[in-house]
């Protein structure tokens, strides 16, 4: 009888030993599943606009009526933006600093040192429709590829739509190089990639009318 109630207590001993580790295995599976899963700080959002996370890149711009550039600063994988415009035309000029942060956009026109704010995201600030296209519904559509194009120093890959004849140079889900018919011609002079958008860019003339 002794005997028994010294084995029931040697096994019970082993059994709890058993759970102990058994819970400590997968306390730790856990724990490295988490981190695992954790999303690393340099990690591309979700949400992401392009495909790198912060650069600057001048435009000369032409569409017939104006002329100029326009300088697209952005970071945050394109979440904030800037978009310097300077151009001319027979009308008169243009001079803006266009603001995307915080789902709104802060219009500067330094022309009428003015200061105004709109909801609407600048088109030149994001990516073309097709950047986001997979490629056989660019096709169905009516592009075709055609071969790379270095565009300011950036390997490009080129979609060419002849009956519209629209053409996209594409970079990280950048037009680099647009040319959209007979007018309109927009291509990258300079990228230069940055840590982040500067914030003298950001800076709202406190003298302006708003």
């Amino acid at each position: 009888m002794r005997n028994i109630f010294l084995f029931a207590l040697i096994s019970l001993f082993i059994s709890c030993g058993q759970n102990d580790k058994s819970d400590k295995k997968e306390n730790n599976d856990k724990t490295a599943v988490e981190t695992k899963t954790e999303k690393s700080p340099g990690a591309k959002p979700a949400n992401a606009m392009f495909d790198i996370k912060a650069a600057k890149i001048t435009f000369n711009y032409s569409d017939g009526n104006e002329t100029g550039t326009e300088t697209l600063y952005f970071e945050d994988y394109g979440n904030r933006a800037v978009l310097v415009v300077d151009k001319k035309s027979k009308y008169g000029k243009t001079s803006q600093t266009q603001i995307w942060k915080d789902k709104k956009t802060t219009i500067i026109d330094h022309e009428k040192k003015t200061v105004a704010t709109s909801g609407f995201r600048p088109k030149a600030t994001e990516p073309p429709a097709i950047a986001d296209t997979d490629d056989n519904t660019k096709k169905n559509i009516g592009y075709e590829k055609l071969t790379n194009e270095s565009v300011a120093g950036k390997n490009c890959e080129v979609w060419f739509n002849a009956k519209q004849n629209f053409k996209y140079c594409l970079w990280n889900k950048i037009a680099l190089k647009e040319v959209l018919g007979t007018s309109i011609n927009r291509e990258a002079t300079a990228v230069d990639e940055i840590s982040e958008i500067p914030a003298s860019v950001m800076e709202v003339p406190k003298d302006y009318k708003q």
